[in-house]
């Protein structure tokens, strides 16, 4: 009776442990963290052990047996980076309340862009499963957060082990964090208030440029606020706010959005940098320049078609490639960056290069992070918020410093302009006091004045008959072209120069001119410029269009030596259907298409097409060459700027509007009726005025 009584307290004792055993969670090893209600914030990470499952088979009871304890290794960092990987990490931790009361409190991981965590947590007579990460709706989540948290709570007095099977595609970082409720609430705030900043101060800009944009119309601030709005959408996804606000109902789109908007981002920088520096105008001058900007272009649509290919593609692959391609693209911007201020005295890649330098060092430690070669911490995770706040407003300063510049050597030129304007004003004031003076102390004087005048008056008729011979006396006549024209100088001798090429009875080219200033000297000019103009075009058949014109303002500033008249004015060259255009500050010319009636300015590329004026020394600079086609029946119109300047007696000008709507009225027929048409309307509005300048006006119509 006595063994059978030993006998049943031994198999009691047994079943008492098997119960305590099933009841009670025993952690596998004995690094267990210690907490009580005074419990604000603490991290896992030293005290917590991860199991890799390389092939993501591995269960949750696999993992608890006895097979698997020596796969388990213990953590020596507070945060664990894997880089990019395939396999699947399982974590486990224990905590052991101490006081006499249940303790609740928070359990985070903060990288925003886990794909899938499943959490066990100890309930009942076993263990609960809590699910969530990237792959699920928004709503699903156990706490409504950015980041994954997972409300847990440890009874008075015992221990209890915890474990977590984390999956993604992206980078595996580890960022447990343990947080009472109040704490985990005051960091939230935090955070909500440091990201709406983020957000507030980077759409501010956005606006900012936008609105610059489109004032002024340089493809810099265009690149620039594409380039901020991709870096705002990447980080947003990275941080989880636009899973969060966006698109919560989207999980696919919401992983993939991550590698997608990167690549755009990278792709506006490559496009900015560009612009910023100026590096295609560069390109002309130097090779390796050159190499730097197709390199650059080159990067610019890898990045758009990584963004597509994103798409369709594998999240891993995708992913690896444009971390790796992110850093030898930035690598490579700040190396020529680097070379462009110290060869070139770049001021705009000095100032970019202080701008970029801040995000250029947080995206590269924010990458070496992703790859797992850099612990995964605050710093990491967040250097590239602080460093592209500091970059977007660097780069706004940069611009504006640019276009200081810019407006400082356009004031320059028209400061030029303006004092040779004054020296002539000065200079006329002068000669008229001396001629004043000179008339008050001798009246014989005014003998001489009028012989000299008459003498004056045929000089100005003889230059006049002499320049008329010059100038074509009548349109051509061609099988292309219908040609019609209309030369009314203000005085005897013309400012206004035109001049009609032909080759073989074909019109293979225009010129129009407008000389600055009236009288002989003017005149001269335009006999000096028709011949210099006429030989190096004839001779230029198989020269660009502008180096032409380039040319013949060498020779003409040579010719003319320093005198104060300058020319504006402009070149056309016909071949077939194609029409070659350079111009050097004159109006535009005007095109009519035949189908649809609309008028267009042959001017593609906005104000940069145009160069400066001609004949004045120190303001040489290259000229650009503009191709169109013109078809059938298509109308161009060539003037000097005396059609549009031309006023009424209410002091109204003519103007460029009523130029575009009256060649849109014009009828159909020849040039010479469109010319009319023009014309007409012109002299009836300016009737009862003298012009105040010579009059040139072209038309002609593809036949």
């Amino acid at each position: 009776m006595h063994k059978n009584r030993k006998i049943l307290l031994v198999m009691a004792r047994t079943v008492l442990a098997a119960v305590v055993f099933l009841t009670v969670p025993v952690p596998a090893f004995s690094d267990v963290i210690v907490i009580n209600e005074t419990l604000s914030k603490l991290s896992p990470g030293f005290h917590m052990e991860y199991l890799e499952d390389a092939g993501g088979t591995l269960t949750f009871d696999n993992i608890k047996s006895e097979k698997y304890q020596s796969h388990w290794k213990q953590s020596k960092k507070e945060d664990l980076g894997f880089g990019f990987t395939k396999s699947v990490y399982w974590a486990r931790f224990t905590l052991e309340n101490i006081s006499d009361r249940d303790v609740a409190f928070y359990l985070e991981e903060a990288d925003a862009i886990m794909w899938n965590i499943r959490l066990y947590a100890p309930g009942g007579n076993g263990y609960k499963m809590i699910e969530a990460g990237l792959r699920k709706p928004f709503r699903e989540r156990p706490v409504s957060n950015r980041t994954f948290v997972f409300p847990l709570e440890v009874k008075s007095k015992t221990r209890a082990t915890f474990y977590a099977r984390f999956y993604t595609q992206d980078a595996m970082n580890l960022h447990l964090r343990i947080w009472s409720p109040e704490a985990f609430k005051e960091k939230t705030s935090i955070e909500y208030h440091l990201l709406l900043l983020f957000d507030g101060i980077i759409i501010i800009l956005i606006l900012y440029n936008l609105i610059v944009f489109f004032f002024i119309r340089r493809f810099e601030y265009l690149y620039y606020v594409f380039f901020v709005f991709f870096t705002l959408m990447f980080f947003s996804t990275h941080t989880g706010t636009s899973f969060q606000y966006l698109w919560p109902d989207s999980p696919w789109w919401s992983a993939y959005s991550t590698p997608f908007f990167l690549n755009l981002m990278l792709a506006f920088i490559c496009l900015f940098v560009t612009q910023l520096v100026d590096l295609k105008s560069l390109s002309k001058k130097k090779l390796y320049l050159k190499i730097t900007y197709y390199t650059l272009m080159v990067f610019a649509i890898l990045f758009i078609l990584l963004s597509l290919f994103t798409l369709v593609s594998t999240y891993l692959y995708i992913i690896i490639v444009s971390a790796a391609l992110t850093i030898i693209t930035l690598s490579y911007i700040a190396v020529m960056g680097v070379i462009l201020i110290l060869k070139e005295k770049s001021r705009p890649a000095l100032m970019g290069m202080i701008a970029a330098s801040f995000v250029i060092i947080s995206a590269v430690v924010y990458a070496l992070k992703q790859f797992g070669v850099l612990p995964a911490n605050f710093f990491t995770q967040w250097t590239v918020h602080f460093g592209i706040v500091i970059m977007v407003v660097l780069f706004s300063i940069s611009l504006a410093d640019r276009l200081n510049i810019m407006r400082r050597d356009l004031q320059a030129s028209r400061d030029a302009l303006l004092d040779m304007n004054r020296n002539l004003e000065k200079k006329v004031v002068d000669r008229t006091e001396l001629l004043q003076s000179s008339m008050e102390e001798l009246s014989a004087v005014n003998l001489k004045l009028a012989e000299a005048h008459r003498r004056a008056l045929i000089d100005m008729s003889m230059a006049a008959n002499i320049q008329s011979t010059l100038f074509p006396k009548a349109p051509p006549d061609t099988g292309e072209w219908d040609v019609a024209y209309l030369f009314r100088p203000m005085s005897g001798v013309s400012g206004d120069l035109y001049d009609f090429y032909e080759e073989n009875g074909r019109l293979t080219g225009i010129a129009l001119f407008d000389v600055s200033g009236h009288g002989i000297a003017s005149g001269l000019i335009t006999m000096i410029a028709r011949t210099v103009f006429h030989r190096n075009f004839m001779k230029g058949t198989n020269k660009e269009l502008n180096s032409i014109l380039e040319k013949s303002n060498m020779e003409l500033i040579n010719e003319i030596g320093m005198i104060e008249n300058y020319l504006t004015g402009l070149l056309l060259r016909f071949s077939g259907d194609t029409v070659e255009y350079v111009n050097a500050a004159h109006p535009d010319v005007l095109v009519r298409r035949a189908g649809s009636g609309d008028i267009e300015i042959a001017n593609l590329k906005g104000s940069d097409f145009k160069g400066y004026f001609i004949g004045i020394a120190g303001l040489e600079r290259e000229y650009e060459t503009l191709k169109f086609n013109i078809g059938s029946n298509d109308v161009l119109l060539l003037y000097t700027d005396c059609l549009e300047e031309g006023r009424n007696k209410k002091e109204e000008r003519y103007g460029e509007e009523r130029i575009f709507h009256m060649l849109k009225k014009a009828p159909g027929g020849t040039a010479g009726e469109v010319l009319d048409f023009i014309m007409g309307d012109f002299f009836s509005f300016t009737a009862g005025r003298d012009p105040e300048d010579d009059l040139t006006v072209i038309v002609l119509k593809k036949k």
